[in-house]
């Protein structure tokens, strides 16, 4: 037979019970604008970037093989990617990217980091009036994707990205 204090305490501790169940998927919706980092197709974000934002120059997709000469990290850390390039005259890109991890995405965010800073350096001689474009690149990571666009206008570069990374 159970005492007058258990029976009190029954309703309370499943009270308890289902809070502590359902706080985590609470916590885990919280920020993620209705998108989770699993929902992001980058084949689909490139397209969108390059139908929404303007470009100067021929963009063109960047050929694995090339990697490592616009990169300072290794390819393997991503898990897929989609990297579309200008001709070379502007500093124009687009880098998407999915890390294998979370060590891989902050590599990869350290790499497109330095990509910028000698995207600057380069232009600052080479094409002076593209300049702007190297030194406004946007940067954004979200979970284990990590986004790098260089255009004429980052700050649509910037609400595109947040919109498809939910923030």
């Amino acid at each position: 037979m159970e005492s007058e204090s258990g029976m009190r305490l029954r309703p309370l501790l499943c009270g308890l019970l289902a809070i502590m169940l359902v706080l985590p998927l609470l916590l885990g919706a919280c920020g993620s604008g209705g998108t989770t980092v699993a929902d992001v197709d980058l084949a689909a974000l490139e397209q969108r970037l390059r139908a929404e934002l303007e470009f100067k120059d021929e963009m063109m997709a960047l050929d694995d093989s090339l990697f490592a000469r616009f990169y300072d990290f290794d390819i393997a850390l991503a898990a897929d990617h989609r990297i579309t390039v200008s001709s070379g005259w502007t500093p124009e890109e687009i880098a998407l990217f999915k890390a294998r991890d979370e060590a891989g995405a902050t590599a990869i965010e350290k790499g497109l980091t330095a990509r910028r800073e000698r995207q600057i350096e380069r232009f600052t001689d080479y094409v002076p009036e593209e300049r702007p474009k190297a030194e406004g690149a946007v940067i954004i990571r979200s979970g284990l994707h990590v986004a790098y666009v260089a255009c004429a206008k980052p700050e649509d570069a910037r609400r595109i990205i947040k919109a498809v990374f939910g923030g």
